[in-house]
Parts: structure tokens; sequence; C-alpha cells
């Protein structure tokens, strides 16, 4: 065995760990923040820029979805069902709901598409938006796109700018993240300055 094999296999081991310990229960003060932040009225469904970026850049409905954090009603999963993608909505804690979530979601991958609308910024401590992330990366399936916005409020990390972001989803995917600079554009490359402020982000697997 040379060292490039040996150093790639302990690569995939620490890999393999990392994923084992993103499946770690998330702390429960932790899940009770984020389910607090689950909205059911305002910029929901359609009118949630996630969802539409969804929308302008996955033209094939039968890819499979999965909506991440999709809040107690799955208002987006609900919408994007109506115009004939195939969703599944994925949640935890107390805003799991009985015939809206699938408890099975991240077991049912992999999907094309993972998304998370106002999702990232919630994450309360650095630990658990790296088992967030790991979460996401798993459930992809190789060259399957994650998708996820990181609003200004409320962000639960306190001086985690988007460039903060942009390092960590590049630590989970092994490549620095593209943001979407609107609604029907294609995705770019950061530029010297980095991510916008309130990004969206697009990262393959």
């Amino acid at each position: 065995m040379n060292a490039q094999t040996r150093s790639n296999i302990i690569k995939a081991l620490l890999h393999a760990a990392s994923v084992l310990i993103a499946e770690d229960e998330f702390d429960s003060e932790a899940v009770d923040i984020a389910n607090r932040t689950s909205r059911s009225r305002g910029a929901v469904g359609a009118k949630a820029v996630t969802p539409r970026v969804v929308r302008s850049l996955v033209k094939n409905k039968s890819a499979k979805i999965l909506d991440f954090g999709a809040g107690k009603g799955a208002d987006h999963a609900m919408s994007l069902r109506e115009d004939g993608y195939d969703v599944t909505a994925h949640e935890f804690g107390s805003n799991v709901q009985p015939g809206v979530h699938d408890p099975d979601a991240l077991r049912n991958g992999p999907y094309h598409v993972v998304y998370a609308s106002n999702v990232l910024n919630v994450q309360s401590s650095k630990a658990m938006l790296r088992k967030t992330l790991m979460q996401i990366h798993k459930a992809l399936r190789p060259g399957g796109v994650f998708i996820g916005n990181f609003p200004m409020s409320p962000r639960k990390l306190q001086g985690f700018t988007s460039n903060d972001m942009a390092a960590a989803i590049e630590e989970v995917f092994g490549h620095p993240p593209q943001y979407v600079p609107k609604v029907g554009a294609q995705p770019k490359d950061l530029g010297p300055k980095g991510a916008p402020k309130t990004p969206v982000f697009y990262v393959e697997r």
C-alpha cells in the first residue's frame, strides 16, 4: 500500500466517523430554539426566496427533493408539491407533525436536491451547524445540490458572518459554495470579497 492510498483510506475513515458523530441527537435546548423560529405566515411557501430558487434551478420535476427543516406546516414543501415537484419534508423536535413530515426522511435518500429555508441562521452553536451540514451532505447523492439561505434575522450564532457560513459549508463539502445572486439567475462563484450579506448558497456534493 503506497502513501497516497493510505492517506485516502484515512480520510475516508475520518469522514465516516464525522458522519456518525453528526447523526447524534441534537441538544434539546438547541432544538427548542430552532423550533421556535418556525413560521406559518409571511415569507413562506411560494413567497420565500429559497423555494423560488429551487423552482428556477430545478427543471426536472421528477428529481428527488428534501426540504430540510421544513417547519411545522411544511409550507414550502406543500407549495412545491402543488407545482408537481417530488418533495419530502423533514423536521425535528416539537415541530414534527404526523402526516406532514416523514420521520425517515434522512434515511430515505439519497436526494438530487436538498434545500433549507431559514435553517442555517438558527443554528445556535458551531457544533450544531456542523451536524446539520453533515446531515445535509449525507442526504445528497453524489452530484446532488444543496441550496440554503442565510438571512440576517434571526442569526442565533452571534457575530457569525456569511463568510463564516461559506467556510463552514466548505469544510463539510470539501470545496467552496457558490451563491445565487437573485431568483432566476445561475449560481456564481464567491468573489474576492466573499459572500454577500444575505446569500442563498448553492453547493454540489
